[in-house]
């Protein structure tokens, strides 16, 4: 969680959060907390609960943070509303999604903003250097296949947009980045993310997959821990071009003022308004196009050429221009 949120922190160039309205909210809820990195920082600024399943937070915190354990599915009972509600990688967490983002709604007050990030499904890869057969490739369809199966599908948020605007949001925005699965492309803070995407993964791969493909897929535990490591295989592999495109979402909760409530069932849902923009906007991580003139871009190739992992030679294109020379 802490290596999530540091890849956060240079995806956003340090601000803790892409919604403008989070540098002004004095009481934020942080869903999901884990290790409350992300709340504690927070916390200097206003008031923040975090809530996690597990107790994993620190004992220490800023007087104003404070942890809460509890289980976001069940119905929730905070007697105060929230200016902020935040949420980030909690992909498959949740059974119903929809109702989820009732309950967000219910618990903010008018004019109050929800901001939710997270990756998305299958992995990028725009040049085709990641072959169909790769350990990578095998691994995100069957996390997809078992999240689906289990009734909790991996998908970012930006796949509930429509269920954000049916709960009554307004000002839906989504902002898209990019994180490289390991150190391939030539621009320094992309290679940084990618550097501790590897760490990220390799430090929590077995926590990701052992459940999901035990007990929704049917493998052994051998099984599991043998597709982990030729992952860990496939992320050193810097001709491999993969990515994950990251989506972040933020809505508000409209104004009395804005939509009566009478008046809204008889009309319909409120109409939107313009977004204000952000004090600090942060830069979209977004892979640059490959140069037009002539001359092919090299990229990084393993050494031994006589090596079973060796790329195929073929014509390089895409996102290679990208890559280490």
């Amino acid at each position: 969680v802490d290596f999530q949120h540091l890849i956060w922190s240079l995806t956003l160039e340090g601000n803790l959060a892409v919604c403008p309205a989070h540098r002004t909210a004095k009481r934020v809820l942080d869903m999901g907390t884990g290790t409350g990195v992300w709340a504690i920082a927070f916390g200097c600024s206003g008031q923040v609960i975090g809530v996690d399943f597990s107790p994993i937070q620190p004992s220490w915190a800023p007087h104003n943070c404070t942890f809460e354990i509890d289980d976001l599915e069940k119905p929730w009972a905070w007697h105060e509303p929230f200016n902020f509600i935040f949420c980030r990688t909690m992909e498959g967490s949740f059974a119903d999604p929809q109702l989820i983002i009732q309950e967000i709604y219910d618990n903010l007050t008018p004019g109050g903003w929800f901001e939710a990030g997270g990756f998305v499904l299958p992995m990028g890869c725009d040049d085709g250097s990641v072959p169909e057969e790769s350990a990578l490739r095998r691994w995100h369809d069957l996390m997809a296949q078992a999240g689906e199966q289990c009734g909790r599908s991996i998908e970012s948020p930006s796949k509930y947009t429509k269920a954000i605007e049916d709960a009554g949001f307004v000002d839906i925005v989504t902002h898209k980045f990019v994180w490289p699965l390991n150190t391939w492309p030539k621009d320094k803070r992309f290679k940084e993310i990618g550097r501790w995407m590897v760490l990220n993964l390799d430090m929590g791969i077995e926590a990701l997959t052992l459940g999901l493909l035990t007990r929704v897929m049917g493998w052994t535990e051998e099984e599991v821990l043998r597709l982990c490591d030729d992952v860990r295989k496939d992320l050193s592999k810097t001709w491999y071009h993969a990515y994950w495109n990251v989506h972040v979402v933020y809505a508000r909760k409209p104004l009395q003022t804005e939509c009566d409530p009478e008046s809204q069932r008889e009309a319909g849902p409120c109409p939107r308004s313009e977004p204000p923009g952000p004090a600090k906007s942060p830069e979209p991580l977004k892979l640059p196009q490959p140069p037009k003139s002539s001359g092919s871009p090299t990229h990084e190739s393993p050494k031994s050429s006589g090596s079973s992992d060796s790329p195929p030679r073929k014509r390089k294109r895409g996102c290679e221009a990208l890559s280490d020379p």
